[in-house]
């Protein structure tokens, strides 16, 4: 069930990035909700569980997204391996080592896109207008990205439990 829930979560936030958000706000000064999801099946998942999920997720973002096929995989895989290989040497359940990761993990997006568009031959005109809005995306996700991990988490709590109940409702219904 918990792979359920993974899968559920991913593919709400892929709807949320490209329908709701993009008709309330200006979706290029919001963050990708991507990355704390990422985060979050990085530490809590074992590594074959997140690193299928962050395929599932990268290969459904690159399809409804207008940039180059596979960027976004690209970019949830390298941040996927990164954050495992730091948990190792990192105590990651602190809000400010959360706040940093998370961080490093939007600025990590924003090169690889930088890096793409230039390798691609397009005519790249770096604006003051865009360095303030990757620095409210920095910012806004180094406040916000715990957050949403730790609401996540929560929620995988709480699904975990309530499957747990309606299982044992329904193994005492069927004795």
């Amino acid at each position: 069930m918990t792979k359920f829930f993974s899968y559920s979560i991913g593919f709400f936030i892929i709807i949320l990035q490209t329908s709701v958000i993009p008709y309330f706000f200006y979706s290029f000064h919001f963050f990708d909700i991507s990355i704390p999801f990422i985060l979050y099946l990085s530490l809590r998942h074992p590594f074959t569980e997140g690193l299928f999920v962050v395929i599932f997720l990268g290969f459904f973002t690159d399809s409804f997204s207008s940039g180059p096929f596979g960027i976004y995989e690209t970019t949830y895989l390298w941040f996927f391996i990164c954050t495992r290989w730091a948990a190792r040497f990192f105590h990651t359940d602190t809000y400010l080592l959360l706040s940093i990761i998370i961080f490093s993990g939007i600025l990590l997006e924003n090169i690889i896109f930088f890096g793409t568009s230039l390798m691609l031959g397009q005519k790249i005109v770096f604006l003051m207008p865009s360095l303030y809005i990757i620095l409210w995306q920095l910012c806004l996700a180094a406040v916000t990205g715990p957050l949403i991990f730790y609401v996540i988490d929560a929620l995988q709590t709480v699904f975990e439990y309530r499957v747990k109940e309606i299982f044992e409702k329904w193994k005492q219904v069927s004795e």
